[in-house]
């Protein structure tokens, strides 16, 4: 099999497969490939020039430790250098049960233990973890705005009255969203409302907090065009 092959499918999911054992790649292809388009690499540093392509797409990354050239370890360790490629998933596969906890105290979300004696088990938590980090992306993708970094105004819309209809605290969030940044961008009169917003929110409750919430819209929303404003003029 050679590098970062491509096992062909339709409109899946893409898995990158790590493992210098071309029948270890295989069995995993076999075992994913009814819900995932499936890629493999040799070793750690093919694994990070193929998920570092502008077109890679990979969703899950499934790494054995001992592998040449750059080993498990130092491949998980370099990725989290990376940030465009930080936020995907590892799962690692290995034969020694005992390096699971090391494994997962270096950041990996799954220990999958050779030899892959139930498959659908495999199947299963890959697909978890898919789930997980694509709902994880799509939020971060619909939450922020690229233009200024902040929460898009749906999304504090929506994040702030489902806290008031919870009974929830607002302070924390006003104090980081309004009064934090425009402190730190100089906006004294909205600095000021954001502040005077925090002091509502101590003793608010009911009816009340709803209020704020409406309040709160109101100054975020000033708050992004300011920022925006900004940013387009640097």
């Amino acid at each position: 099999m050679e590098k970062a092959e491509r096992i062909p499918s339709v409109a899946k999911h893409r898995v990158l497969i790590v493992d210098d054992e071309d029948i270890n790649c295989e069995i995993l292809s076999v075992i994913l490939s009814s819900e995932f388009e499936t890629f493999s690499a040799h070793n750690g540093q093919e694994a990070l020039d193929f998920l570092t392509k502008p077109d890679s797409r990979i969703s899950a990354v499934l790494v054995d430790l001992l592998i040449p050239v750059m080993d498990g370890f130092t491949f998980m360790r370099e990725k989290e250098k990376i940030a465009a490629i930080r936020g995907i998933p590892v799962l690692v596969l290995s034969s020694e049960a005992s390096l699971e906890v090391e494994s997962l105290r270096m950041g990996a979300f799954d220990f999958i233990k050779k030899p892959y004696d139930y498959p659908e088990i495999i199947l299963a938590r890959v697909r978890r973890i898919v789930q997980l980090y694509q709902e994880s992306a799509l939020i971060a993708s619909t939450s922020t705005d690229p233009l200024t970094g902040l929460f898009t105004q749906k999304y504090f819309d929506h994040f702030t009255l489902e806290k008031a209809e919870r009974g929830e605290d607002l302070d924390v969030l006003a104090a980081h969203s309004l009064k934090g940044v425009a402190g730190n961008l100089a906006l004294t009169k909205l600095y000021g409302a954001a502040s005077a917003l925090c002091e509502k929110t101590r003793d608010a409750s009911g009816e009340a907090s709803l209020e704020i919430v409406s309040e709160a819209k109101e100054l975020y929303a000033l708050l992004r065009s300011h920022v925006a404003t900004i940013k387009e003029n640097l």
